[in-house]
């Protein structure tokens, strides 16, 4: 899987769209190899149901491991400033439950989360052992258009992350 992904995001070509490559380069507006570069992402899910209706189940199975392994992941990074682009409600949440101490089971809605936290007084950095640690959630592909029905304004909003993320990266 991580093999496939990184090919995804290193080609050239325009990637599919309502994949999560497609949009991870979509929202840095470049291709990169996100084995090499000066990013890293990571899946938050590490068991990748094979129905989208098991996707609560595996959640509420698999989420207490993957936020060990996150924790561990984050821990690695060397950068004392981070920016965490979770894509979907269950990276979100464990992002805030890192960082928030958020719990594993009540997932986080990213449409109420992004609008609430849409304006640039609303970034707050969180302290993560010795990083400072930004959150920019982006709505997962596989669920865009159903998220977008009635929350046309998280698209802008998306756009404006995108933009802050650019320029944090490039500064």
């Amino acid at each position: 899987m991580e093999d496939y992904l990184i090919r995804e995001c290193c080609n050239i070509e325009c990637p599919t769209k309502g994949r999560l490559p497609a949009r991870i380069r979509e929202i840095f507006n470049k291709r990169f190899d996100p084995s090499a570069d000066e990013i890293y992402w990571t899946h938050s899910l590490k068991c990748v149901p094979f129905k989208d209706e098991d996707i609560n189940k595996e959640w509420n199975a698999s989420a207490p491991h993957c936020k060990d392994y996150f924790t561990r992941e984050i821990q690695l990074i060397p950068s004392e400033c981070l920016v965490l682009i979770p894509v979907g409600r269950y990276a979100l949440t464990l992002c805030r439950q890192l960082l928030e101490g958020w719990p594993l089971s009540n997932v986080v809605p990213i449409a109420e989360y992004m609008q609430a936290h849409a304006s640039p007084d609303s970034e707050k950095p969180f302290n993560f052992n010795d990083k400072r640690v930004r959150v920019f959630p982006f709505i997962h592909p596989s669920h865009r258009e159903q998220v977008l029905k009635g929350h046309e304004s998280l698209a802008d909003i998306e756009k404006s992350f995108a933009e802050t993320i650019r320029t944090r990266c490039a500064a």
